[in-house]
């Protein structure tokens, strides 16, 4: 509360209570997320705001397009082989994906050729908004997934440490794109390193100015390497009673433990 305090102290800082529900709500209860969410919101308060929104599954079709220059959709079949590779006793790998984000049917499709490649049986779980998330874990049971790839969202995205402890109390590994999800507390991410989407999202924001310009619109992938990298978290392996193979440990840019 004292963290929380901080925000509506000053008389220009409006929606006091508002704002502080909106800042507890992202956080999870982590205070280092706390204090980060409390110094944006005396920054400008309206970021906090729209953040929350889009937790709770407001789509924002610029923010969309956006975020979508930052990543790497064709490594999403990689994945798939890495978790394969990772627990080699996997069959049943449930897919959360959002119905309504075109980029996602792509990816499913892409996933289920390499489905097939790996003799997987891929189970497919709509996620549309923060309140979905239970019952796509529950979902998952029912179909008795043993496993689980999370295709990337604004709002999934939002909502990676509720993913990775529903991974957790499943007992399912998991795998994402974002290396923050290892961080907290998912089994691994294989993507772009923080470098490669740093440079992603400015040629994006580039590509937005031009295209507000009515000028030619640059190709934000253009000459960019992918430099995808691997972070595992260890303790989850552990917790998981999964042993991760040499091989994969070798090509681990990050391991926590």
């Amino acid at each position: 509360m004292s963290i929380l305090d901080l925000y509506g102290s000053d008389a220009s800082e409006p929606g006091r209570v508002r704002v502080q529900l909106a800042i507890l709500t992202l956080s999870h209860g982590d205070l280092e997320e706390l204090r980060k969410l409390v110094a944006h919101a005396k920054r400008d308060y309206r970021d906090v705001l729209y953040w929350t929104e889009l937790a709770q599954g407001v789509r924002d079709p610029i923010g969309d397009r956006f975020f979508e220059a930052t990543l790497v959709p064709a490594l999403t079949p990689a994945r798939l082989a890495l978790l394969k590779e990772t627990v080699p006793e996997v069959t049943r790998v449930a897919v959360f994906w959002t119905r309504g984000y075109p980029p996602h049917r792509a990816q499913l499709v892409a996933l289920e050729a390499k489905a097939q490649e790996l003799h997987l049986t891929l189970r497919p779980i709509t996620v549309t908004r923060a309140v979905d998330l239970g019952s796509a874990f529950v979902t998952m049971r029912r179909e008795q997934g043993d496993s689980l790839i999370i295709l990337t969202s604004m709002m999934l995205q939002f909502h990676l440490r509720k993913l990775a402890d529903g991974a957790l109390r499943s007992q399912v590994p998991a795998i994402s794109e974002l290396p923050e999800f290892p961080r907290v507390r998912g089994l691994m991410s294989y993507g772009p390193s923080v470098a490669a989407m740093r440079r992603r999202a400015d040629a994006s924001a580039e590509d937005l100015v031009r295209r507000l310009e009515h000028e030619e619109p640059m190709d934000v992938a253009a000459g960019r390497p992918l430099e995808p990298e691997l972070v595992i978290n260890l303790g989850t392996a552990r917790a998981l009673g999964i042993t991760v193979p040499p091989s994969v440990l070798r090509r681990a840019a990050e391991v926590i433990q």
